[in-house]
Order: structure tokens, then C-alpha cells, then sequence
């Protein structure tokens, strides 16, 4: 590749991510909002979970449709399209808050706007990770081989990955407004340091790019992912949790890319905007589910046990990346 087309798909993909990442900002402080708004007004895991069933279920269900679109018409357009959608519905609802007579209907009206923004998302995510090999020369990403049960395996360790964060990351806010108080500075800190968390651990990742076998590095990430999910459920000074979650970020970080980057080397082009689709679905899904399963539960059992017994479950999950021969030859 001489360094005119190298520094033209570079250009492209930079513009690109640039433009996602201003709207993935965007769509992070809205759903960061509703979950604030719902753990501070009703100190209610039932209350977070339906607001979080809301945010996803939706997307799981029109991922599928999503994914095959992808693959059939211009990305740009679906893109567009669904960030359309989204700002639309969230800028009817900012209007519309004032002439909601009662906090109920409010609450009722959020989540209507919440599944309205995930059928954007079902749409949207898809078509965004169908786009970026498109744009990236194929020997910048590796040779493809698609199979089946190698991809089958790594959708179903995404969505149990998905589902086990639930009680260290979805339940945060509900978990300090619990042991550490209510207070907007806190759930301001939680969200800093575990977005400070992430960006470093993107960096780690384009500075180091893991293993030499992407398996191993998928592993040693949900390992300490886990660790630090069970950690967090710990300590009872604020800062020292501030300072696990940073790391807990990380691990989220190298495990989601080590993931996306297996599946990216091992699915055909002609197929990647529906096994993303598949992906989306996954993420869609299994979130849902956990919040289904763990927001309740929280109202019942501690939610330092929950915590706790997510990251164990983690940590299972990393030994099994490593005991199946199939993965750990990748």
C-alpha cells in the first residue's frame, strides 16, 4: 500500500470514528441521566431494570432486521437515519417534560422515549460496525476465515460477558446511592472514572494489542474484569472504589476490543454486517436479561453479594476461554 491510500483510509476512518464518538458522548449522558434520575427518585433496582429493559430490549429485537440491512443498503444512510431517530425522540421529550402532570406519567413517558432511542441503536450499531472494515484496507484488520462454531462461541461468551457486568456496571449508581449516600458529586465520580477507565484501557490496547493469541488476551481481561466487579462490592471508603472501578474499566475495555477484534478476523466481508448484527443482538439481549434478573434481586439480597457473585461468574468464564481448544488457538 503506498503511503497516499495509507494516509487516505486513514483520514476516512478517523472522520468516521470521530463522528461516533461525538455521538456516542451524546447518547451516553441521556441514558447516564434516566439512570441517575431513576436510582435517586425511587432508590428502586425494579425502577433502574425497567429503565434498562427499555434502553435495550428494543435494540435486541431490531438488531436482526438491522444487521441484514446493513449488509443491503449504504451505511451512511441507516446511520444518519437512526441518529435521526434518536435525537428527534429526545428532543421531543426534553419539550414535553413540563406538561407531564404527575411523576408517574414522567417516568412512564422516559421509558417510551428510552425504547424509541433503542430501536435507533438496533439500527445504528450494526450498520457502524459493518462500515469500519469497509473502510479499513483488509490488511490492516488480518485474513478472514469465516466459521461457524468458532463465531457461534464468541457471540455466546459476549453475551455472558453482557450479562455478568450488570451488578458492577449497570448497578452502580443504585450501589452508592446506597452505601455512599445521594449525591450527584458521587454518581459524577462513578461515571468520570470509569469512562477514564475505558479510554485508558483503549490505549493500552492500540499501544500494546495484547497477546500474540487474541484467546489469551480475551482471557486475562474477563479474569481481572471479574476480579475487580468482585472487589468493588467491598470496601466501604469511597475512593478506594473509585480506584477499582478505574481498573475495572480497563478489563472492560481489552476484553470488548480483544472480542471485536477475533470476531473481525474470523467473519467474511460479505457477512460482517449480519454476524454484527448478531453481536448487537447479543449485547441487546443478554442486558436486558441481566438487568431482568439483577435489579430485583438486588431489592432482595445485598447488593455487595450480587456484585460479588457476578465477578466469580467472570472469572469461571475466562477459564473456560481458556479450557476450549477452539478459542485458545485463536
Amino acid at each position: 500500500m503506498n503511503s497516499r491510500n495509507h494516509a487516505s483510509w486513514q483520514k476516512r476512518i478517523l472522520l468516521f470514528l470521530t463522528s461516533q464518538c461525538i455521538t456516542l458522548f451524546g447518547s451516553t449522558l441521556v441514558q447516564m441521566a434516566l439512570i441517575w434520575y431513576a436510582a435517586m427518585e425511587t432508590a428502586s433496582g425494579t425502577w433502574v431494570a425497567a429503565f434498562t429493559l427499555c434502553s435495550y430490549l428494543p435494540q435486541f429485537l431490531t438488531s436482526f432486521l438491522g444487521g441484514a440491512w446493513a449488509d443491503r443498503y449504504p451505511g451512511k444512510v441507516l446511520i444518519i437515519g437512526a441518529d435521526a431517530l434518536t435525537a428527534s425522540a429526545t428532543l421531543f421529550m426534553a419539550l414535553a417534560m413540563k406538561h407531564f402532570p404527575s411523576e408517574p406519567a414522567l417516568l412512564r413517558g422516559l421509558l417510551v422515549m428510552s425504547a424509541v432511542r433503542s430501536v435507533g441503536a438496533g439500527i445504528q450499531t450494526p450498520a457502524v460496525q459493518a462500515v469500519i472494515p469497509r473502510l479499513v484496507p483488509a490488511d490492516q484488520l488480518a485474513r478472514y476465515a469465516f466459521s461457524d462454531r468458532l463465531i457461534g462461541k464468541l457471540l455466546i461468551i459476549y453475551g455472558l460477558f453482557t450479562f455478568f457486568c450488570v451488578p458492577a456496571g449497570y448497578l452502580a449508581g443504585l450501589f452508592v446511592r446506597r452505601v455512599f449516600g445521594e449525591t450527584y458529586w458521587y454518581l459524577s465520580g462513578v461515571e468520570l472514572t470509569g469512562f477514564a477507565g475505558m479510554t485508558a484501557g483503549g490505549i493500552v490496547m492500540s499501544i500494546w494489542g495484547g497477546f500474540r493469541r487474541r484467546s489469551r488476551t480475551l482471557a486475562a481481561s474477563l479474569f481481572a474484569f471479574g476480579l475487580f466487579a468482585l472487589g468493588m462490592g467491598l470496601p466501604t471508603d469511597f475512593i478506594l472504589y473509585l480506584i477499582l472501578m478505574l481498573f475495572y474499566g480497563i478489563a472492560l475495555t481489552m476484553a470488548q476490543t480483544s472480542l471485536t477484534t477475533m470476531l473481525q478476523e474470523n467473519t467474511a466481508p460479505a457477512v460482517q454486517g449480519r454476524v454484527f448484527g448478531l453481536l448487537s443482538t447479543m449485547y441487546a439481549g443478554f442486558l436486558p436479561a441481566g438487568m431482568a434478573v439483577f435489579g430485583p434481586l438486588a431489592d432482595i439480597l445485598p447488593l455487595r453479594w450480587v456484585m460479588a457473585g457476578s465477578g466469580l461468574a467472570l472469572m469461571i468464564l475466562a477459564g473456560i476461554v481458556i479450557g476450549s481448544r477452539q478459542l485458545r488457538n485463536v
